[in-house]
Protein backbone atom coordinates (compact mmCIF):
# COMPACT_ATOMS: atom_id res chain seq x y z
CA UNK A 1 0.00 0.00 0.00
CA UNK A 2 1.35 3.44 -0.91
CA UNK A 3 2.23 5.62 2.06
CA UNK A 4 2.60 9.41 2.07
CA UNK A 5 4.97 10.17 5.02
CA UNK A 6 5.22 13.94 4.40
CA UNK A 7 2.76 16.40 2.84
CA UNK A 8 3.80 20.00 2.13
CA UNK A 9 1.18 22.72 1.74
CA UNK A 10 2.27 26.04 0.18
CA UNK A 11 0.12 29.07 0.98
CA UNK A 12 0.04 32.48 -0.64
CA UNK A 13 -0.06 35.31 -1.27
CA UNK A 14 -2.95 36.83 0.78
CA UNK A 15 -5.25 35.07 3.26
CA UNK A 16 -8.52 36.70 4.31
CA UNK A 17 -12.04 35.72 5.30
CA UNK A 18 -13.07 35.29 1.65
CA UNK A 19 -10.61 32.54 0.77
CA UNK A 20 -9.48 30.90 4.01
CA UNK A 21 -12.57 28.66 4.28
CA UNK A 22 -11.94 27.34 0.78
CA UNK A 23 -8.27 26.89 1.66
CA UNK A 24 -9.04 24.77 4.73
CA UNK A 25 -11.51 22.70 2.73
CA UNK A 26 -8.82 22.10 0.09
CA UNK A 27 -6.36 21.02 2.78
CA UNK A 28 -8.95 18.58 4.18
CA UNK A 29 -9.46 17.15 0.69
CA UNK A 30 -5.72 16.69 0.25
CA UNK A 31 -5.44 14.80 3.53
CA UNK A 32 -8.58 12.78 2.86
CA UNK A 33 -7.23 11.80 -0.55
CA UNK A 34 -4.06 10.27 0.92
CA UNK A 35 -4.11 6.47 0.86
CA UNK A 36 -2.38 6.48 4.26
CA UNK A 37 -2.38 9.22 6.91
CA UNK A 38 0.79 11.30 6.52
CA UNK A 39 3.26 11.22 9.39
CA UNK A 40 4.23 14.87 8.85
CA UNK A 41 2.31 17.83 7.44
CA UNK A 42 4.23 21.05 6.67
CA UNK A 43 2.34 24.29 6.10
CA UNK A 44 4.62 26.87 4.48
CA UNK A 45 3.77 30.58 4.90
CA UNK A 46 6.88 31.85 3.08
CA UNK A 47 4.85 33.20 0.16
CA UNK A 48 2.06 34.64 2.31
CA UNK A 49 2.37 38.42 2.38
CA UNK A 50 -0.49 39.08 4.78
CA UNK A 51 -3.40 37.62 6.77
CA UNK A 52 -6.39 39.29 8.32
CA UNK A 53 -7.52 38.31 11.82
CA UNK A 54 -10.27 35.95 10.65
CA UNK A 55 -7.82 34.01 8.50
CA UNK A 56 -5.28 33.84 11.34
CA UNK A 57 -7.91 32.48 13.73
CA UNK A 58 -8.88 29.85 11.16
CA UNK A 59 -5.25 28.82 10.65
CA UNK A 60 -4.88 28.43 14.43
CA UNK A 61 -7.53 25.69 14.28
CA UNK A 62 -5.68 23.74 11.60
CA UNK A 63 -3.34 22.02 14.04
CA UNK A 64 -6.22 20.40 15.91
CA UNK A 65 -7.70 19.31 12.57
CA UNK A 66 -4.40 17.68 11.58
CA UNK A 67 -3.90 15.82 14.86
CA UNK A 68 -7.46 15.05 15.91
CA UNK A 69 -9.24 14.33 12.63
CA UNK A 70 -6.45 13.03 10.43
CA UNK A 71 -4.12 11.51 13.06
CA UNK A 72 -1.09 13.41 11.77
CA UNK A 73 1.85 12.80 14.11
CA UNK A 74 3.84 15.96 13.34
CA UNK A 75 2.57 19.32 12.09
CA UNK A 76 5.01 22.09 11.18
CA UNK A 77 3.97 25.67 10.50
CA UNK A 78 6.77 27.56 8.68
CA UNK A 79 6.73 31.34 9.07
CA UNK A 80 9.22 32.31 6.38
CA UNK A 81 12.68 33.66 7.17
CA UNK A 82 13.71 37.10 8.32
CA UNK A 83 10.35 38.54 9.39
CA UNK A 84 10.09 37.45 13.02
CA UNK A 85 6.87 35.47 12.76
CA UNK A 86 3.68 35.07 10.77
CA UNK A 87 2.61 38.02 8.57
CA UNK A 88 -0.35 39.13 10.70
CA UNK A 89 -1.13 41.22 13.76
CA UNK A 90 -2.76 38.27 15.52
CA UNK A 91 -0.34 36.32 17.76
CA UNK A 92 -0.53 33.19 15.65
CA UNK A 93 2.66 31.60 17.02
CA UNK A 94 1.20 31.70 20.53
CA UNK A 95 -2.19 30.49 19.32
CA UNK A 96 -0.58 27.47 17.65
CA UNK A 97 1.28 26.62 20.86
CA UNK A 98 -0.20 23.78 22.96
CA UNK A 99 -0.15 26.19 25.93
CA UNK A 100 -3.06 28.00 24.27
CA UNK A 101 -4.96 24.81 23.41
CA UNK A 102 -7.88 23.60 25.50
CA UNK A 103 -7.11 19.95 24.86
CA UNK A 104 -3.36 19.54 24.89
CA UNK A 105 -3.44 15.76 24.66
CA UNK A 106 -5.24 15.84 21.33
CA UNK A 107 -3.76 19.06 20.01
CA UNK A 108 -0.17 17.85 20.27
CA UNK A 109 3.04 18.53 22.16
CA UNK A 110 5.19 21.49 21.19
CA UNK A 111 8.72 20.44 20.18
CA UNK A 112 10.11 23.60 21.76
CA UNK A 113 8.53 22.62 25.08
CA UNK A 114 9.96 19.14 24.68
CA UNK A 115 13.45 20.63 24.47
CA UNK A 116 12.96 22.58 27.69
CA UNK A 117 11.31 19.77 29.63
CA UNK A 118 13.06 16.67 28.37
CA UNK A 119 16.13 17.89 26.52
CA UNK A 120 19.10 20.17 27.09
CA UNK A 121 18.31 22.92 29.59
CA UNK A 122 17.77 26.41 28.24
CA UNK A 123 19.01 29.17 30.56
CA UNK A 124 18.62 32.92 30.74
CA UNK A 125 21.47 35.44 30.90
CA UNK A 126 21.95 34.85 34.65
CA UNK A 127 22.28 31.09 33.97
CA UNK A 128 19.77 30.37 36.73
CA UNK A 129 16.20 30.00 35.62
CA UNK A 130 15.44 27.83 32.56
CA UNK A 131 13.51 29.63 29.87
CA UNK A 132 11.65 28.36 26.81
CA UNK A 133 13.22 29.29 23.47
CA UNK A 134 11.21 31.90 21.56
CA UNK A 135 10.72 30.59 18.03
CA UNK A 136 8.28 32.09 15.50
CA UNK A 137 7.49 28.74 13.85
CA UNK A 138 5.79 25.84 15.60
CA UNK A 139 6.36 22.09 15.55
CA UNK A 140 3.64 20.00 17.16
CA UNK A 141 3.87 16.26 17.84
CA UNK A 142 0.98 13.99 18.78
CA UNK A 143 1.39 12.52 22.25
CA UNK A 144 2.00 8.79 22.52
CA UNK A 145 3.19 8.52 18.91
CA UNK A 146 6.39 7.11 17.47
CA UNK A 147 7.32 10.65 16.47
CA UNK A 148 7.40 11.75 20.14
CA UNK A 149 9.93 9.03 20.88
CA UNK A 150 11.93 10.01 17.79
CA UNK A 151 11.84 13.67 18.86
CA UNK A 152 13.19 12.82 22.30
CA UNK A 153 16.15 11.22 20.54
CA UNK A 154 16.67 14.36 18.44
CA UNK A 155 16.65 16.63 21.50
CA UNK A 156 19.76 14.84 22.76
CA UNK A 157 21.63 15.99 19.64
CA UNK A 158 20.50 19.61 19.25
CA UNK A 159 19.58 22.43 21.61
CA UNK A 160 16.81 23.81 19.43
CA UNK A 161 15.21 23.78 16.02
CA UNK A 162 14.09 26.83 14.08
CA UNK A 163 11.62 26.12 11.31
CA UNK A 164 11.49 29.55 9.74
CA UNK A 165 12.28 28.11 6.31
CA UNK A 166 10.96 25.17 4.31
CA UNK A 167 14.48 23.72 4.14
CA UNK A 168 14.66 23.59 7.94
CA UNK A 169 11.21 21.99 8.12
CA UNK A 170 12.11 19.35 5.54
CA UNK A 171 15.34 18.52 7.38
CA UNK A 172 13.40 18.11 10.62
CA UNK A 173 10.81 15.90 8.89
CA UNK A 174 13.59 13.79 7.37
CA UNK A 175 15.25 13.38 10.76
CA UNK A 176 11.94 12.35 12.34
CA UNK A 177 11.34 9.69 9.68
CA UNK A 178 14.90 8.35 9.97
CA UNK A 179 14.86 8.09 13.77
CA UNK A 180 11.38 6.53 13.72
CA UNK A 181 12.84 3.66 11.70
CA UNK A 182 16.17 3.29 13.49
CA UNK A 183 17.48 5.70 16.13
CA UNK A 184 21.04 4.58 15.41
CA UNK A 185 20.92 5.87 11.83
CA UNK A 186 22.69 9.12 10.95
CA UNK A 187 20.54 12.24 10.69
CA UNK A 188 21.34 15.76 9.57
CA UNK A 189 21.55 16.82 13.23
CA UNK A 190 24.75 14.79 13.60
CA UNK A 191 26.64 17.19 11.35
CA UNK A 192 28.16 20.46 12.49
CA UNK A 193 25.48 23.12 12.85
CA UNK A 194 26.16 25.80 10.24
CA UNK A 195 24.57 28.63 12.21
CA UNK A 196 26.85 27.93 15.15
CA UNK A 197 29.91 27.52 12.93
CA UNK A 198 29.29 30.76 11.03
CA UNK A 199 28.93 32.65 14.30
CA UNK A 200 32.45 31.63 15.35
CA UNK A 201 34.01 31.97 11.87
CA UNK A 202 34.19 28.97 9.56
CA UNK A 203 37.48 27.49 8.58
CA UNK A 204 38.18 26.85 4.90
CA UNK A 205 37.67 23.15 5.62
CA UNK A 206 34.20 23.90 7.04
CA UNK A 207 33.32 25.97 3.99
CA UNK A 208 34.51 23.24 1.64
CA UNK A 209 32.45 20.68 3.55
CA UNK A 210 29.26 22.69 3.13
CA UNK A 211 30.09 23.64 -0.47
CA UNK A 212 30.31 19.94 -1.33
CA UNK A 213 27.13 19.20 0.62
CA UNK A 214 25.15 21.95 -1.13
CA UNK A 215 26.45 21.00 -4.59
CA UNK A 216 25.50 17.36 -3.98
CA UNK A 217 21.96 18.52 -3.25
CA UNK A 218 21.83 20.63 -6.43
CA UNK A 219 23.53 18.37 -8.96
CA UNK A 220 21.99 15.25 -10.52
CA UNK A 221 23.27 12.09 -8.86
CA UNK A 222 25.39 10.15 -11.33
CA UNK A 223 28.80 8.49 -11.61
CA UNK A 224 30.50 11.81 -12.43
CA UNK A 225 28.94 13.90 -9.64
CA UNK A 226 32.00 13.79 -7.32
CA UNK A 227 34.36 14.69 -10.17
CA UNK A 228 32.03 17.52 -11.20
CA UNK A 229 32.03 18.92 -7.65
CA UNK A 230 35.83 18.67 -7.43
CA UNK A 231 36.19 20.51 -10.74
CA UNK A 232 33.80 23.28 -9.72
CA UNK A 233 35.47 23.86 -6.36
CA UNK A 234 38.85 24.25 -8.10
CA UNK A 235 37.59 27.09 -10.29
CA UNK A 236 35.11 28.79 -7.94
CA UNK A 237 36.48 31.82 -6.09
CA UNK A 238 35.71 32.59 -2.46
CA UNK A 239 33.98 35.94 -1.83
CA UNK A 240 33.02 37.58 1.43
CA UNK A 241 30.38 40.29 1.87
CA UNK A 242 29.21 42.39 4.81
CA UNK A 243 25.74 43.63 5.71
CA UNK A 244 24.18 46.06 3.20
CA UNK A 245 26.91 45.45 0.58
CA UNK A 246 25.48 45.19 -2.94
CA UNK A 247 26.57 42.19 -5.01
CA UNK A 248 24.96 43.51 -8.20
CA UNK A 249 22.23 45.87 -9.34
CA UNK A 250 19.30 45.44 -11.70
CA UNK A 251 20.39 45.65 -15.33
CA UNK A 252 24.05 44.87 -14.60
CA UNK A 253 25.97 42.52 -16.85
CA UNK A 254 25.81 38.88 -15.74
CA UNK A 255 29.37 37.76 -15.20
CA UNK A 256 29.09 35.03 -12.55
CA UNK A 257 26.91 32.67 -10.54
CA UNK A 258 27.36 32.29 -6.79
CA UNK A 259 26.77 29.54 -4.22
CA UNK A 260 25.79 30.84 -0.77
CA UNK A 261 27.89 28.99 1.81
CA UNK A 262 26.81 30.94 4.90
CA UNK A 263 24.88 34.10 5.62
CA UNK A 264 21.85 35.45 3.82
CA UNK A 265 21.13 37.65 0.81
CA UNK A 266 18.02 39.52 -0.26
CA UNK A 267 16.94 40.03 -3.88
CA UNK A 268 15.04 43.25 -4.61
CA UNK A 269 12.86 43.81 -7.68
CA UNK A 270 13.35 47.53 -8.25
CA UNK A 271 10.13 48.15 -10.20
CA UNK A 272 7.83 46.69 -7.54
CA UNK A 273 9.83 46.73 -4.32
CA UNK A 274 9.17 43.00 -3.87
CA UNK A 275 11.93 41.12 -2.06
CA UNK A 276 13.01 37.53 -1.63
CA UNK A 277 15.47 36.05 0.84
CA UNK A 278 18.27 33.87 -0.51
CA UNK A 279 19.51 31.44 2.11
CA UNK A 280 22.60 29.26 2.38
CA UNK A 281 22.74 26.32 -0.01
CA UNK A 282 21.19 28.28 -2.88
CA UNK A 283 22.80 29.38 -6.12
CA UNK A 284 22.12 32.83 -7.59
CA UNK A 285 23.00 34.19 -11.03
CA UNK A 286 22.90 30.83 -12.81
CA UNK A 287 20.49 31.98 -15.53
CA UNK A 288 22.61 35.03 -16.38
CA UNK A 289 25.72 32.86 -16.52
CA UNK A 290 24.15 30.31 -18.87
CA UNK A 291 21.92 32.54 -20.99
CA UNK A 292 23.71 35.90 -20.77
CA UNK A 293 20.68 37.88 -19.59
CA UNK A 294 21.25 41.04 -17.56
CA UNK A 295 20.54 40.96 -13.84
CA UNK A 296 16.80 41.06 -13.17
CA UNK A 297 17.14 41.96 -9.49
CA UNK A 298 19.37 43.91 -7.14
CA UNK A 299 21.15 41.54 -4.76
CA UNK A 300 22.24 42.74 -1.30
CA UNK A 301 23.88 41.03 1.69
CA UNK A 302 21.25 41.07 4.47
CA UNK A 303 23.22 39.23 7.19
CA UNK A 304 26.18 40.45 9.21
CA UNK A 305 28.42 38.40 6.94
CA UNK A 306 28.00 36.16 3.91
CA UNK A 307 30.49 33.79 2.28
CA UNK A 308 29.91 32.85 -1.36
CA UNK A 309 31.75 30.66 -3.86
CA UNK A 310 31.62 32.30 -7.29
CA UNK A 311 31.98 30.82 -10.79
CA UNK A 312 32.98 33.51 -13.28
CA UNK A 313 31.85 33.80 -16.89
CA UNK A 314 35.42 33.29 -18.12
CA UNK A 315 35.85 30.07 -16.12
CA UNK A 316 32.47 28.87 -17.36
CA UNK A 317 33.56 29.41 -20.97
CA UNK A 318 36.70 27.35 -20.30
CA UNK A 319 34.57 24.57 -18.78
CA UNK A 320 32.37 24.54 -21.88
CA UNK A 321 35.45 23.84 -24.01
CA UNK A 322 37.49 21.57 -21.74
CA UNK A 323 34.90 20.03 -19.39
CA UNK A 324 31.59 20.04 -21.29
CA UNK A 325 30.03 17.57 -18.84
CA UNK A 326 30.61 20.04 -15.98
CA UNK A 327 29.19 22.92 -18.03
CA UNK A 328 26.19 20.70 -18.80
CA UNK A 329 25.68 20.19 -15.06
CA UNK A 330 25.50 23.99 -14.63
CA UNK A 331 22.86 24.09 -17.36
CA UNK A 332 21.00 21.42 -15.39
CA UNK A 333 21.00 23.60 -12.27
CA UNK A 334 19.62 26.53 -14.27
CA UNK A 335 16.85 24.31 -15.68
CA UNK A 336 16.06 23.02 -12.21
CA UNK A 337 15.59 26.54 -10.83
CA UNK A 338 13.47 27.54 -13.84
CA UNK A 339 11.28 24.46 -13.38
CA UNK A 340 10.84 25.36 -9.72
CA UNK A 341 9.63 28.85 -10.65
CA UNK A 342 7.18 27.52 -13.22
CA UNK A 343 5.78 24.87 -10.85
CA UNK A 344 5.16 27.45 -8.13
CA UNK A 345 3.90 30.30 -10.32
CA UNK A 346 0.37 30.04 -8.93
CA UNK A 347 1.70 30.62 -5.44
CA UNK A 348 3.55 33.79 -6.35
CA UNK A 349 2.74 37.37 -7.30
CA UNK A 350 2.84 37.63 -11.07
CA UNK A 351 5.61 40.26 -10.93
CA UNK A 352 8.01 38.42 -8.62
CA UNK A 353 10.82 36.10 -9.56
CA UNK A 354 13.53 34.15 -7.86
CA UNK A 355 16.80 36.06 -7.89
CA UNK A 356 18.86 35.66 -11.04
Amino acid sequence: MYCVPVICLFLGPKLFFGNVAQLIETIKNVLTGSSEPPVVVIVDFTLVMGMDSSAAHAIAKLKKIFHRLFHVEVSIFVTGSGRGGFPCEYALSEALSPKAANHVATAGLDYNELITIDGPAQHGPDDKAPVSPVLPGTISISRGSSSVRATRKLTTKVDGRVCESLDDALRFAEDILIVRVDSSLETSTDTLDIDYVSSIEMTIEDEQFYARKFLRELLPEDDDMIKTIDTLLKVMKREEYRQDETLWETGAKSDSMKLVICGELVAIIEDTGATEVVQRGNIVGELGLVHGTARLTTLVCSSEKAVLYSLSKSEFQILKKKKPNVALAIHGIAIRYLAHRVQHVNNRYFHTTLPV
